[in-house]
């Protein structure tokens, strides 16, 4: 979680959006099941969801902790 969170926040930084930032996230992931929740993601972000509310809808990844900070920043 770390480091995804690293790598997003390093994505976002140098201007990559946010759909770009997580289907690059995807790819690069080598779990195969947390790389097919960050395409859901992704699918429910490009479809005008709200981050915090994609991560949202995955509760034993994404604790709601982060899910607020991310929905506060």
């Amino acid at each position: 979680m770390a480091a995804f969170s690293r790598q997003l926040a390093d994505l976002l930084k140098v201007g990559v959006t946010i759909n770009k930032a997580l289907a690059t996230l995807a790819v690069e992931t080598p779990n195969r099941d947390f790389a097919a929740i960050i395409t859901d993601i992704k699918a429910d972000v490009s479809g005008g969801t709200r981050v915090s509310e994609a991560f949202e809808k995955f509760p034993k990844i994404f604790s709601p902790l982060y899910v607020n900070m991310v929905r506060a920043g």
